[in-house]
């Protein structure tokens, strides 16, 4: 397998999993809320509610370095180039690559 095409399917199994952390933060609050208005087309009961729970479990299982990589490039986007006054490419890519691995094999335990 190609690095590049690995890269990215990291990157879209990571997006995947925030926009699934977010809904069910979202869920979670319309439990809360049983009065707040839901749109129809949603099907709520097949949102995982322990998809946040898993998130945040993967995510204080990292070091802070990868939890600031997993933070900045996928959940809390910051500017594009955040990393640059920090690691080089080469080095970032590096750090990138593993912080997304190691954040995958805790989500998917």
């Amino acid at each position: 397998m190609k690095v590049g095409s690995h890269i990215s399917k990291l990157e879209d199994k990571l997006f995947e999993i925030r926009d699934l952390y977010f809904v069910s933060l979202s869920f979670s609050y319309l439990n809360h809320f049983p009065n707040t208005q839901v749109p129809s087309s949603q099907n709520m009961e097949q949102i995982p509610i322990c998809a946040a729970i898993r998130t945040l479990i993967a995510y204080k299982n990292l070091s802070p370095i990868y939890q600031e990589i997993i933070n900045n490039e996928f959940f809390y986007q910051n500017y594009d180039g955040w990393w640059k006054d920090i690691y080089s490419p080469k080095e970032f890519k590096e750090k990138k690559i593993i912080a997304m691995e190691k954040f995958l094999s805790y989500y998917e335990d």
